[in-house]
């Protein structure tokens, strides 16, 4: 059996953590404050989302049964593709198992083999699979390029071409030009899509997400990809569009169409969790207090962390073993986080990836704000002078 190799700065541990909870999290016995979990608005333990998961298993039993086009799909399925359609102010939504189902689907969907995919560079995982598996001739293109990736398009000779992004970039919490990206966007010639994960919940009026927040609008994209395993604290993820869209992506796409479909009580509890976004935006305010009181206490520390708009928060080491030994620092002073490195970004560009939620207390920030500044390298300190 062939061995996989990795370096020391490469392997990933997998860690089982015990029931716990958020914001704690408890790991070989010890408890920790968790600042790596997506679960921005803490819907996951909201006490409505977990009733409405509940009911789902009484009403429909624990899993879906079937794939959407036999028998899996549930009323608890159609009423939450309805409310987010209304929600977004699209015509239509699939849904899908997962965020990664969802973007391989998108793309073997609608890309034909000779049309040409233009895809930013810092894209998410499944966006670069998605492209691949196309088999389509590809460029990427940097966003803060867009004069180059104008030229680009125009000189592509490609009958249909496709501009593909995430909306918010897991790894840095940057924000992608939405509007500039839609001036460039032709319905017939160039298509538009985008990968909402990390906005929606959290951007915009309402949560609606980063189409909202950057004044892109809906009819601007063919494809808007949204996922619950983030702000919603669920899982499985949402394609929305038009009418004629939805329908190619249900009838093509093989992720859809050839595995079972969501579980009914998962899709109730996403309901649940849409609602509570509605319902509560005290949740959303809470989160971005949160941002606001991290960016005004991490500058007369003199932490090297860049606070976005965004519950990510990239703290750069450029080394992979810096960022390693700095998560385990921060571990020493009870702070679980994330040490970012490649492949998940470029050689060099390793980091710390750490997120806020609307659970975290100001309590709960001054020990993480204290932790980052007894442990900060000295490396980090001296390079963000």
């Amino acid at each position: 059996m062939p061995q996989s190799k990795f370096t020391s700065d490469q392997y990933r541990p997998i860690h089982a953590r015990t029931a716990s909870t958020a914001p704690w999290m408890t790991v070989d016995d010890q408890t920790y404050l968790n600042f790596c979990s997506n679960d921005y608005l803490g819907l996951s333990q909201h006490p409505e989302t977990q009733a409405a998961c509940h009911q789902g298993i009484d009403d429909f039993g624990v899993g879906a049964t079937g794939s959407q086009w036999v028998c899996g799909y549930t009323e608890a399925h159609h009423d939450l593709a309805q409310a987010l359609a209304t929600w977004l102010g699209h015509e239509k939504v699939a849904l899908f198992s997962s965020g990664y189902m969802a973007n391989l689907g998108v793309l073997q969907a609608l890309a034909h083999r000779h049309d040409w995919i233009f895809h930013d560079r810092e894209n998410h995982a499944s966006l670069i699979d998605a492209v691949r598996l196309t088999q389509c001739q590809h460029t990427r293109y940097q966003r803060t390029k867009l004069d180059q990736l104008k030229t680009q398009l125009q000189a592509c000779q490609a009958s249909k071409r496709w501009l593909i992004t995430d909306t918010v970039f897991s790894m840095s919490g940057a924000i992608a030009p939405l509007q500039a990206l839609s001036e460039l966007a032709q319905p017939d010639a160039v298509g538009l899509i985008v990968d909402d994960a990390h906005g929606i919940g959290v951007l915009g009026p309402q949560g609606q997400g980063t189409l909202a927040h950057t004044q892109c609008s809906p009819s601007a994209v063919t494809a808007h990809i949204i996922t619950f395993g983030k702000a919603f604290g669920t899982s499985g993820a949402a394609i929305c569009g038009s009418q004629s869209i939805i329908d190619t992506i249900e009838q093509h796409a093989r992720s859809l169409a050839f595995t079972t479909a969501p579980p009914p009580a998962i899709a109730a509890a996403t309901l649940a969790s849409l609602r509570c976004i509605q319902n509560h935006p005290e949740l959303n305010a809470t989160l971005h207090h949160n941002l606001q009181y991290i960016r005004r206490h991490a500058v007369p520390l003199g932490l090297n962390i860049k606070v976005s708009e965004t519950p990510i928060i990239h703290a750069p080491t450029g080394a992979s073993h810096t960022a390693l030994q700095w998560a385990k620092d921060l571990k020493e002073h009870g702070i679980w986080t994330h040490p970012v490195r490649t492949p998940s970004v470029p050689q060099h560009q390793a980091g710390l990836r750490i997120t806020l939620s609307a659970l975290h207390t100001e309590t709960h920030l001054d020990q993480l704000l204290e932790a980052l500044h007894a442990t900060q390298p000295e490396t980090v300190l001296a390079h963000s002078h």
